[in-house]
């Protein structure tokens, strides 16, 4: 079970990072935009081409060597969610982003929070997110060659794995919309 909410937070996470790109970085880009085939559904090479010629990779790429370490992957997150950006999640800010991204589903992310926080502040550190995470093995699966570091390659499929909410190996209008359009 803890897997499965793990996944469901890193998800819930993955979105608020590409919504908080797209709003700083990205304004404009329209779904019509990456579907060059116009059909209404992104593959995995319409995806591919579209998120490889976006500023997402380089927005997680915090030392700029062209990939992305596990300790980068992980802290990407944490600030994503760090609205205020003092280096801490605090109770609103993680109790905003579970209203907006998990109304709906059938389990409680509020107790993922009170576990994650090691020293019982009340809030999340970079660190213990970062500590957190790194208990998953969210990164390993990202990482497809197992050199401990993410590619763009690798991380436009691990996001788009992300993105594709039903499983079904397409985007539709509709996923893409729930990060892109959310707001938070």
């Amino acid at each position: 079970m803890r897997h499965h909410i793990v996944f469901f937070a890193l998800g819930f996470i993955m979105m608020l990072g590409f919504s908080a790109c797209n709003s700083s970085n990205n304004e404009g880009t329209a779904f019509q935009d990456w579907d060059s085939n116009q059909d209404e559904l992104l593959d995995n090479n319409e995806f591919d081409n579209a998120f490889t010629n976006s500023p997402y990779f380089d927005n997680w790429n915090q030392d700029g060597d062209q990939y992305i370490s596990e300790n980068e992957f992980y802290q990407s997150y944490a600030a994503m969610i760090d609205e205020n950006e003092d280096g801490n999640i605090s109770n609103e800010e993680w109790d905003a982003a579970v209203n907006s991204y998990f109304s709906g589903y059938d389990f409680k992310v509020e107790n993922l929070m009170e576990e994650w926080d090691q020293n019982s502040d009340g809030n999340l550190s970079k660190e213990e997110i970062t500590s957190s995470l790194a208990e998953s093995d969210y990164f390993d699966e990202w990482d497809s060659d197992g050199d401990e570091q993410l590619s763009e390659k690798e991380f436009a499929k691990g996001t788009f794995s992300t993105w594709d909410t039903d499983g079904d190996g397409l985007v539709q209008a509709e996923e893409y919309a729930d990060w892109y359009d959310s707001g938070f």
